[in-house]
């Protein structure tokens, strides 16, 4: 049985969508296929839930896909800045 979904989860723009678009790291050196990320972004750039989105990916350490808006590569980049600006 599939854990509950939270309810910010039902209000995503993103909801519905081919989960795989959103999966934009390619090939052997999992570089961000571009076009595929702007494409999953689009749905990011008006999502009323974007900052829990965020929040979760944060939170979860999830960068394997496109969250908030942000490729996988720009949300381990804002995670050290998190973390970095907590140690300081």
């Amino acid at each position: 049985m599939l854990p509950p979904v939270e309810p910010w989860k039902m209000k995503a723009a993103c909801r519905g969508a081919d989960v795989n678009l959103f999966f934009v790291l390619k090939g052997k050196h999992q570089r961000v296929d571009k076009r595929q990320a702007e494409q999953a972004k689009a749905f990011c750039r008006n999502c009323p839930v974007m900052g829990e989105c965020f929040e979760e990916a944060m939170s979860t350490q999830d960068f394997q896909a496109v969250r908030a808006g942000l490729t996988p590569v720009e949300l381990r980049k804002a995670h050290s800045r998190r973390v970095h600006r907590s140690v300081m």
